[in-house]
């Protein structure tokens, strides 16, 4: 079955047991790829020169700006919302290189982090008014309430 996002989900059996989903993803784009890259050269960041605030608390901007587009969604839950609403939301935990990683709670308008591959993700912690710098973590088990992850639009 090919999905709206272009991975092909594969069905297989398991030998009398229920079957087994198996996302088959398409390459990594350069979107991603830069995304990831970005991502990266601000690990222990505290201060969005571009936005000209402290990032904590600012995790859709941060990804948004890793991604390439600017004030797309309100907030992290709109964003794994529009992308649910259209299928494009994988629930294994190793997202690609590039991909949007989305988590519920966050005060109620949920979290997003960018994954840079290998089950770690790079993104905001804290809410507004913190001064906590940009960290890389694990996928699951650091951010609590993992949703799943996108590709970005355009990729």
């Amino acid at each position: 079955v090919v999905q709206t996002d272009g991975n092909a989900v594969i069905y297989t059996p398991s030998g009398g047991a229920p079957w087994f989903t198996n996302t088959v993803q398409t390459p990594i784009t350069a979107q991603m790829q830069a995304a990831a890259s970005w991502a990266k050269s601000q690990l222990g960041s505290t201060w969005s020169s571009h936005y000209g605030h402290y990032w904590s608390g600012w995790c859709e901007q941060f990804a948004e700006q890793a991604e390439g587009f600017k004030f797309t969604f309100g907030s992290a839950l709109v964003d794994y919302q529009t992308e649910a609403n259209a299928g494009r939301i994988h629930t294994d935990a190793n997202p690609p290189v590039g991909a949007l990683v989305f988590y519920g709670g966050g005060g109620g308008t949920g979290h997003v982090a960018v994954s840079i591959g290998n089950g770690q993700a790079i993104g905001t912690v804290g809410y507004l008014y913190d001064r906590y710098a940009i960290r890389q973590y694990p996928v699951t088990g650091y951010v609590s309430n993992y949703l799943g992850w996108a590709k970005p639009f355009g990729s």
